[in-house]
């Protein structure tokens, strides 16, 4: 198999832990904007993209996080296995940097967006 070929495998594996297809939820927090008739101010939309992608990076390491917990039982169970945690396809290290990264960058990116909105992020991480 071709080296090409092994990365659009550990990209779609990469894409199945950190859950993208999920991000579709996210989209709910464009439903203010739209009501409010500012869906096509430029600043407002620039704005919502990025707290869209922080809370999307975020919820994301949640996801690994989740995974990584639940690994023991996810190995026995029928479709739960099938996670690339549990099924191997992606080792521990890599998917704690990929944690690491998306924590972080997330994180980041709610604080230079707003402070406040840091904040509800941190909240959902540490109670």
């Amino acid at each position: 198999m071709s080296a090409f070929a092994l990365s659009i495998i550990k990209l779609s594996a990469v894409a199945r832990l950190i859950r993208v297809h999920q991000w579709v939820k996210n989209l709910f927090l464009f439903i203010p904007l739209f009501f409010a008739g500012h869906l096509f101010d430029t600043h407002a939309l620039i704005s919502l993209l990025s707290g869209f992608l922080s809370f999307s990076l975020v919820a994301s390491a949640i996801y690994i996080i989740n995974d990584y917990n639940d690994l023991a039982s996810d190995r026995m169970h029928p479709t739960k296995s099938r996670r690339p945690l549990a099924a191997g396809e992606i080792g521990l290290p890599y998917a704690f940097s990929l944690l690491g990264l998306m924590l972080t960058g997330g994180l980041v990116m709610a604080w230079f967006e707003n402070p406040l909105f840091f904040a509800d992020s941190h909240w959902a991480i540490w109670p």
